[in-house]
């Protein structure tokens, strides 16, 4: 569930996978109803999207609703996929499944890159190469491209010595050796067995399993990171309490996930690349997730460094309106003018990013 390229969100991918027929239903005996909001508990809703289907990966059956609390302004699936068969939507499904831009060939990508490289040795201490000097420099005048940046090494801090790191949902790894490159113990946990397997072959720690497998270990991380992975679990509250569990004393909890209020939900509606039903079951808002991150015990909760995000999602968005493959270039182009405003509140105002993207702390 979890996403290595910062711009997109997760995915898996089985090339054995069926494509979820028109018309074709998700067995009523392993749907489950969703009577209180999962984000904040309460009563009260308003149908926000109906008969969505699998638009993105194409292998999950089913029509879906997603209601919107009233209360917390977070939204959810109801009915919903049950624990045992939720396996059945991510037939296909892609980890990690990079964005490439054909206008950048040979000297000009390698220049770009080493860019990059520098302000991510200088800023994490990993050794990338090709590396140019002058990216620092970049980075300082423009922002939005360090936030970039920054969002590939999830904002972390330069371990001490013996500092464990645990990426819930790791995926295919990349993360974690990115972390691994950065001096941290990283560990791995995962659901998909594959995707472990994976990670095995490349000599990463990774277990199969979900937080409960790793539960016995106590309090011994410094850094527990999960990339959109809380808007696919059935039990939100109960994660983020066995992460608290987890961390030491001080630890820093990072998590992005869809964020319900985004511009691009309403701006696109049911188009929109952040809903992906029946994948994401619980999409929520920024005041949301906040609540309940304090509720479950975190302190200092904040919002990570900004970066753009309109570009990317919105025309995801559009080719999905188109009834394309968003995941296939070129992507309709989005008006210039559109995205300049759009961009501006995003900076200005958390609540209406693509992304939620926070901090929070064990308290010391």
């Amino acid at each position: 569930m979890n996403s290595s390229n910062p711009d997109e969100q997760d995915g898996r991918v089985n090339c054995n996978a069926r494509v979820a027929t028109v018309g074709e239903r998700w067995p009523v005996e392993e749907l489950e109803s969703v009577s209180l909001c999962p984000a904040c508990g309460l009563h009260g809703r308003t149908e926000a999207h109906s008969d969505l289907v699998d638009r993105v990966f194409r292998c999950a059956p089913g029509r879906w609703t997603m209601y919107e609390c009233v209360h917390c302004k977070s939204g959810y699936l109801d009915p919903r996929p049950d624990s045992e068969s939720i396996g059945r939507a991510y037939e296909t499904y892609y980890t990690h499944r990079g964005a490439s831009d054909g206008r950048l060939r040979g000297r000009l990508r390698r220049f770009l890159r080493s860019l990059s490289n520098w302000y991510l040795n200088a800023r994490f201490g990993v050794s990338r190469e090709p590396a140019c000097r002058i990216g620092a420099l970049g980075a300082f005048f423009a922002p939005g491209r360090r936030g970039k940046l920054e969002i590939i090494g999830r904002h972390l801090p330069r371990p001490g010595a013996g500092d464990r790191l645990l990426d819930v949902g790791c995926g295919s790894g990349e993360f974690l050796a990115f972390a691994y490159a950065a001096g941290w113990r990283a560990e791995g946990v995962d659901p998909d067995r594959k995707a472990v397997e994976v990670c095995r072959a490349a000599n990463l720690e990774v277990a199969h399993g979900d937080l409960d497998t790793v539960a016995e270990r106590g309090p011994v991380y410094s850094v527990i990171t999960m990339s959109h992975v809380i808007e696919h679990v059935h039990e939100p509250r109960t994660v983020l309490q066995h992460c608290l569990q987890l961390l030491r004393p001080g630890g820093v909890l990072w998590l992005e996930t869809p964020n319900m209020g985004a511009q691009g939900r309403r701006k696109y509606g049911d188009d929109w690349r952040g809903l992906e039903p029946p994948r994401h079951l619980t999409i929520f808002s920024r005041e949301a997730l906040v609540a309940m991150l304090k509720d479950v015990g975190f302190v200092n909760v904040t919002d990570a460094l900004y970066r753009p995000l309109c570009r990317d999602l919105f025309a995801k968005s559009r080719a999905i309106a188109r009834g394309a493959d968003p995941y296939v270039t070129p992507l309709p182009e989005v008006p210039l003018s559109e995205l300049a405003k759009a961009e501006l509140r995003a900076r200005i105002n958390p609540a209406v990013r693509e992304f939620i993207t926070l901090l929070a702390y064990k308290p010391i």
